[in-house]
């Protein structure tokens, strides 16, 4: 076969030379593939990889809508961490689900929770990082998501929605980071963000939606019936090695 036709690789997704002498062939599939769009998706292992390091972000949850004066909305809590080492086979396709962040609850509602936010997995059950949990309608913080909840070597809690005080609403938790939990929100001041983590957002006329990845959003209030902001996507990390 002469020395500057390409053959593709049955596995790595790029061409190559054959022999010596050809083109430089594409880059092929990386070894670091970040994913903050909330869906499934499936990810090509590189060739010659046989390891992985997934890290996981859940992600946040919705602060409660504002139902009327004095019915201030509860913020959101944030994403916890995940994250196991685990052994690939070069050439597969891994399943991964970054989880959707929770709408804040709709203002001047009857009832007007927010949403919790969805979980982030790898293969399903393998690794998995809970999201928030929900702010109230009036004045309930949303739970962090917790480690006991999640799957991995190593876990890190999410960061609690505060309740509103009845003047204004609470803020939102802020996500696990990488090395520690998510800090809870202070009065209406969102928690702030550990290295790796998303901020919680925080009430206060407009309310704040959390930040990515899985920042809980902060609860509606300022007797305007506003709605609750939203929760932050979570987020996942792949590192492929040898």
């Amino acid at each position: 076969m002469p020395a500057d036709v390409f053959v593709s690789s049955e596995f790595g997704g790029f061409k190559q030379p054959w022999l010596s002498g050809g083109h430089p062939a594409p880059t092929p599939y990386p070894d670091v593939v970040t994913i903050t769009t909330a869906g499934s998706v499936s990810v090509r292992v590189p060739v010659g990889r046989t390891h992985a390091r997934v890290q996981l972000w859940g992600a946040g949850a919705g602060g409660g809508g504002n139902l009327g004066v004095g019915a201030y909305g509860g913020g959101g809590g944030g994403g916890a961490y995940a994250e196991s080492n685990v052994t690939v086979v070069p050439g597969s396709l891994v399943a991964v689900l970054v989880g959707a962040g929770g709408a804040g609850g709709p203002g001047g509602g009857s009832t007007s929770p927010g949403s919790p936010g969805e979980d982030s997995t790898y293969a399903a059950t393998v690794v998995v990082a809970k999201g928030g949990g929900a702010g109230i309608d009036v004045y309930g913080g949303g739970p962090g998501g917790t480690a006991s909840a999640s799957t991995g070597t190593i876990k890190h809690d999410g960061g609690s929605g505060t309740n509103s005080s009845g003047s204004v609403g609470g803020g939102g938790g802020s996500s696990a980071g990488t090395a520690a939990s998510g800090n809870n929100a202070v009065g209406d001041v969102g928690g702030i963000a550990p290295t790796g983590g998303g901020a919680g957002g925080s009430a206060g006329g407009i309310p704040d939606n959390g930040s990515e990845p899985g920042g809980g959003g902060g609860g509606g209030d300022a007797d305007l019936l506003h709605d609750g902001g939203h929760g932050a996507t979570g987020k996942c990390i792949l590192t492929f090695s040898a």
